[in-house]
């Protein structure tokens, strides 16, 4: 599936201009194994004149630091997974894009073919983390969009099961425990699509605002609350302090892996993705206080 870096490193210096995508795989991988790369790229190879991103609808905001074009592409497809699109195959619509932005001496590199490498665990795990992050660069994300959020807490309660992944969600009637017991001393809100996530009750509707709305009302949240998830990723991107409900296997990639920031967590992982209601109730409490 890899394309090397070394190979891309050596081809790269004959070329113009960079064309990225279409990205078609889930947002958590984007973030942590894909923009952090293309953006050290750019940096890296200064006789670049141009870098272009194809990916999601309303996702330009992660890449507008640094590219100067950037393409919208909504896969088709549905079995997601890492980088990938399952059920999806490419065609070569990146000539298409050459054509229209008059590229002759580019370099196209396509989603499914590269991906930076990473294992929370295993051999080599030091060795690969050390490389993992000397290849890519993250900023935290900012903005100041929504002014004075009176958000306490953001919910993502996910309700996803792309590529047979239904069991990291959470049932909504424990969301709704918990969400009626915080509503007594702050105010509530819930995040991330309509068609991924649910709305528990004592919180308001936020699902479906554009991403750098999100990304504001997580600059200025105590907490959001969430099962692994893209947004739990992109939290670690935007300050945003994180309660995760996930499993032991993914520690490391919470707690430091996919933290370039050090922003503070509560992981949550001791009965993988079903913990019992209280008990995450008392773990949010205890981390706010």
């Amino acid at each position: 599936m890899h394309l090397n870096h070394q190979t891309i490193a050596e081809n790269i210096e004959k070329v113009e201009h960079v064309i990225f995508g279409p990205w078609v795989g889930e947002f958590g991988w984007e973030l942590f194994g894909c923009q952090g790369y293309l953006r050290k790229l750019k940096e890296d190879y200064t006789h670049l004149k141009s870098f272009h991103i194809i990916s999601r609808t309303g996702r330009s905001f992660l890449y507008e630091d640094f590219c100067d074009s950037y393409i919208e592409f909504d896969c088709p497809g549905h079995n997601v997974t890492g980088a990938l699109c399952m059920d999806w195959k490419y065609n070569n619509f990146h000539v298409e894009i050459a054509e229209a932005l008059k590229l002759d001496n580019y370099m196209w590199i396509p989603t499914q073919k590269f991906l930076v490498d990473y294992h929370a665990n295993g051999v080599g795990r030091e060795e690969r983390l050390e490389k993992f992050h000397s290849l890519q660069k993250f900023i935290q994300y900012r903005s100041d969009k929504i002014k004075n959020s009176s958000y306490d807490i953001l919910i993502h309660a996910r309700n996803s099961d792309h590529h047979n992944t239904g069991e990291k969600n959470w049932a909504l009637s424990n969301w709704n425990y918990v969400c009626k017991n915080l509503s007594e001393r702050y105010k509530i809100a819930c995040i991330g699509s309509k068609t991924g996530s649910l709305k528990p009750e004592y919180c308001d509707d936020l699902r479906d605002i554009d991403l750098e709305e999100t990304v504001s009302y997580l600059n200025q949240c105590k907490t959001l609350i969430t099962s692994c998830s893209g947004p739990a990723h992109l939290a670690s991107l935007s300050n945003a302090p994180l309660v995760v409900l996930t499993n032991e296997a993914n520690i490391h990639r919470y707690k430091t892996d996919w933290n370039p920031f050090n922003s503070p967590r509560e992981i949550i992982y001791e009965k993988g993705y079903k913990p019992l209601k209280e008990y995450v109730y008392d773990r949010i409490v205890g981390f706010l206080s």
